[in-house]
């Protein structure tokens, strides 16, 4: 959660930025945003180990957390840049190479993930699984766009990208912050169990909202093509409301209505399920 807000920061909007382009603008635009965020991913990193340098001076009890974040915290040029192809790709509605990327990617965290864990590798075996996915995303994303950055920087521009892409991020800031909420709120204030219920209701939640953000993030070049029209943007608007509705109801409640009859059985006996489906509900 840290090292995802951390993301959002660092990005400041610019996905959606360039999303909201109009189809005619010239490529330079995307050549610029690559160089800026390379920069800022590079400068974000290195505010990142500074400040956890400091608290892991003063707070030597969270050495553990502070190296596992760390560790993520590299990932983070990865998945600045992964942006810039996947805006051109859904610009162009290729969402087809778009989901074969991030299937695989998810095909790579899963598998990771799971056999060093089983292996006992604990906290690390996510570390080892996120930055796998990262890479095969930004490779992906690069080699099915056949985007090659070309050196771009011109000051008007930057001014320009950071000004607009900003308006967008910070109401993402707002929103996200219930990304923190585990390790700010419930860590200090409840436990660690406490903490794994969330999680893994959290978790639930995201494993099942792939249509719905494919949808929401299909809507985006959708009202940029038809912004001229009021009907046909005003039709796009209402569908693309309706597309999310039915991916929630169509997978969350299920999951909330029968959840409690199977899900002991890949989780087992030790999680309380009927809790873990509470907070699901509630997140949902």
């Amino acid at each position: 959660g840290v090292v995802r807000y951390l993301n959002l920061l660092s990005e400041g909007g610019v996905h959606m930025y360039l999303l909201r382009l109009p189809p005619n603008t010239p490529k330079g635009i995307f050549h610029q945003a690559f160089w800026w965020l390379l920069f800022v991913s590079i400068v974000f990193v290195l505010l990142a180990m500074a400040v956890l340098g400091g608290i892991g001076f003063l707070q030597p009890q969270m050495e553990s957390l502070i190296a596992v974040i760390a560790v993520l915290s590299g990932t983070l040029p990865f998945s600045l840049l992964s942006g810039i192809p996947m805006a051109l790709a859904e610009r162009s509605l290729e969402y087809r190479k778009v989901a074969l990327v991030e299937i695989l990617s998810q095909i790579a965290y899963y598998s990771i993930g799971i056999a060093t864990a089983l292996r006992g590798w604990g906290v690390w075996a996510f570390v080892s699984a996120y930055w796998t996915s990262q890479l095969i995303s930004f490779s992906g994303y690069y080699f099915i766009v056949r985007f090659r950055p070309r050196w771009h920087w011109q000051w008007r521009d930057i001014r320009h990208l950071t000004t607009e892409s900003l308006k967008l991020g910070f109401a993402a800031w707002i929103y996200e912050l219930r990304l923190l909420a585990p390790s700010v709120i419930l860590l200090p204030l409840t436990s660690e169990t406490v903490v794994g219920y969330y999680g893994l209701a959290q978790r639930l939640i995201n494993a099942l909202s792939f249509a719905r953000d494919a949808i929401a993030r299909l809507s985006v070049p959708l009202y940029v093509r038809v912004r001229e029209n009021a009907i046909k943007l005003l039709d796009v608007v209402r569908l693309s409301s309706l597309a999310q509705l039915i991916g929630l109801v169509g997978l969350y409640l299920p999951l909330a209505l029968t959840g409690g009859y199977w899900l002991p059985f890949i989780f087992g006996e030790k999680w309380n399920i009927h809790a873990v489906l509470l907070a699901f509900a509630i997140l949902a």
